[in-house]
Formats: structure tokens, C-alpha cells, sequence
């Protein structure tokens, strides 16, 4: 129970605008050089890079919404050994960026949950599964679930010929015939 609340220690202290998601200013390798990241590495090309960075802070959908899961076991946890303060403030936490996801990062006109800049909250328009966390996380209302869900069918969405791409079909500049879109 010690690491994973020193593990969320660490990733809260990522929040410095308190708006209860985390920040993540990022390095990528050529495993992951998605086109996820094409709106913040500066010069971006799909290529052989081997390390990039980003040139400003994200708020990813994905690391936040498993932020939510980690606060969830936590305060599981902290009710199995009777820590009844420790469960509330990490339900309470949970519940603050929960909030700050469905409020901040949910595209109505995309159907999905996108990243956005930590500083702006503009969101970076790149659709990735990476949103999908947000269903595992049980914190995507059923509407919007649903949507999200419908997305997987769609072909020019996830739908693909190859299993569940890491980006839209959509997403300007992808080759569809080339299927190492990162992760």
C-alpha cells in the first residue's frame, strides 16, 4: 500500500494547475512515434527517431484515467486495513479528475475522449484508443461509452483491416498500409 501511495504522490505532483489531471511532458522512442504525438514534437515526421520530446506538456487521457483506477485500489485498500481518511481522500481525488476528464477531455463532435495541452486544455484533435482507458477506468458516463464503442465498427475510425490501429483511420497523415502506428 506504501509504494502505490508514494506512486501517486509522484504522479499527482504532475497536477501543478490543481485542475486534477496530471501533466506529462514526454520523451518518445521509434516504438511509439505515433501520430498521436504529431501535434507536440516539434518537426514532427513518422520516421526512425530515436528520442523525441515533447515541446509542452500533455494532459493524456490515458494516464489520467488510470490515475483514477490506481486512486480506486488505493482506497480499496486503505478500507481493507481500516484506513477510512485514506479511502476518502483518494475516492475524493478519483472523483476530482474524473470530473476534469469527462468535463475537459470528451470531444462531443469526435464521440471519444482526446488529450489536451496542460496549459490551454485545447484538445490535440488526435483520436486514440488510448481514450478507451477511460471505459476500464468505469468512469465514461453510458452515453458516452456507447459512442465510444460504436467507434471500434466504424472503418474509418478503429474499424480497420489490422486489429484496433493506436489512431483514427482519419487522423491526417496516416498510411494505411503501414501498421506501426506505435504501442
Amino acid at each position: 500500500l506504501s509504494d502505490l501511495i508514494d506512486y501517486e504522490r509522484m504522479l499527482s505532483g504532475h497536477d501543478p494547475d490543481g485542475d486534477g489531471l496530471v501533466d506529462f511532458v514526454g520523451m518518445v522512442d521509434e516504438y511509439d512515434y505515433s501520430l498521436r504525438w504529431k501535434d507536440v514534437i516539434p518537426g514532427f515526421t513518422k520516421g526512425n527517431e530515436s528520442l523525441t520530446r515533447f515541446d509542452r506538456p500533455l494532459e493524456l487521457i490515458d494516464i489520467n484515467a488510470q490515475l483514477c483506477l490506481l486512486r480506486e485500489d488505493i482506497a480499496r485498500a486503505a478500507d481493507m486495513f481500516g484506513d477510512e481518511k485514506l479511502a476518502k481522500r483518494m475516492r475524493k481525488r478519483r472523483e476530482k479528475t474524473a470530473i476534469a476528464i469527462n468535463e475537459l477531455m470528451w470531444n462531443e463532435d469526435r464521440g471519444c475522449y482526446l488529450d489536451i495541452d496542460a496549459e490551454s486544455h485545447v484538445q490535440t484533435g488526435v483520436l486514440s484508443v488510448a481514450a478507451y482507458s477511460v471505459l476500464l477506468a468505469g468512469i465514461a458516463p453510458d452515453d458516452r461509452a456507447q459512442r465510444m464503442l460504436a467507434l471500434l465498427d466504424d472503418p474509418n475510425v478503429f474499424g480497420s483491416p489490422f486489429p484496433v490501429p493506436s489512431v483514427s483511420m482519419d487522423t491526417e497523415g496516416i498510411d494505411p498500409g503501414h501498421v506501426t502506428y506505435g504501442g
